[in-house]
């Protein structure tokens, strides 16, 4: 995951690069914004990935040592619920969760560990 400040650090901009998983055979990239909204109180977010899905979700921010996104997403032309964590492990380090609802029932689909280079 590369994370960067952008438009004098209002919002946020990155890429999350998805090696290949025994769900997922192909390797996957996703661009994502995310900014603060004012009026809701929340974090927003905007995505796109390298098969086509888009989405948006929303996050109450940083609660003890994660930010957890709640997000609507269009999956391989399906409507999904996908939920990211982004816990900090150290000043570091952190590590991203990814969790998709599937028939109801939510399933991890990975989980990435990133260090500041």
């Amino acid at each position: 995951m590369v994370v960067e400040s952008t438009v004098d650090g209002f919002a946020y901009t990155g890429e999350v690069v998805v090696e290949k998983t025994p769900l997922f055979p192909t390797s996957i990239r996703q661009r994502f914004s995310w900014a603060y909204n004012p009026v809701t109180h929340k974090l927003v977010e905007f995505f796109v990935d390298s098969f086509g899905g888009v989405g948006h979700g929303t996050s109450d921010g940083l609660v003890g040592d994660t930010v957890v996104w709640d997000e609507d997403a269009v999956k391989m032309g399906k409507p999904t619920k996908s939920r990211t964590s982004v816990k900090r492990i150290g000043p570091e380090e952190i590590a991203v969760t990814f969790d998709f609802q599937l028939d109801g029932k939510w399933s991890t689909a990975g989980t990435k560990s990133c260090k500041k280079q």
